[in-house]
């Protein structure tokens, strides 16, 4: 699934059968009662939320449950792969959720934590997105940080590749 704003204005959208694309958080409670009760939503699903971060910070209190159901139990949403024969499961019926935002500070917290994987582009102009990065994503001294920052954005269009569970840090 891809919920994006401007999904139905791509030049060349992804590759997705077109009852795969929605416009808003609003529709991801149909999302969720599609994954729990359609029969072809066997197996492991992605939603990819992309650049709703104004609206996820806006968002009902009926998004914000769907959002922490996605986000804290994604890995038990769904229905597995089962053998025909056996009945044995052959795959779980996990979700993954790829979310894309102008700025960090537009996710909730509760968001933020939840990352396992961040890709960081320049944002040296703003200070505050700089203080988030480092507060909640760097286990380093300030000055190792700034010379992070500074050697990875040095190369125009570089980007930093945070592995959020084993704290490592690459240069993308």
């Amino acid at each position: 699934f891809i919920v994006s704003p401007s999904g139905a204005s791509m030049d060349s959208p992804p590759k997705l059968p077109r009852d795969r694309f929605y416009n808003s958080v609003k529709d991801l409670p149909t999302i969720f009662n599609r994954l729990q009760n359609e029969e072809d939503m066997e197996g492991r699903t992605l939603i990819i939320l992309d650049d709703l971060g104004s609206e996820i910070k806006s968002g009902s209190s009926e998004e914000a449950i769907i959002l922490k159901k996605l986000f804290n139990n994604g890995r038990h949403i769904g229905k597995p792969i089962l053998d025909e024969l056996t009945g044995e499961q052959e795959e779980s019926g996990a979700i993954s959720i790829m979310i894309t935002a102008q700025k960090m500070s537009q996710l909730p917290r509760w968001i933020r934590h939840q990352l396992s994987h961040l890709a960081v582009f320049d944002m040296r102009n703003t200070k505050s997105e700089l203080l988030t990065l480092y507060d909640e994503f760097f286990a380093v001294d300030k000055p190792v940080f700034n010379e992070i920052i500074d050697r990875v954005f040095s190369i125009p269009y570089n980007f930093i590749f945070l592995d959020c569970k084993k704290s490592k840090i690459y240069n993308g």
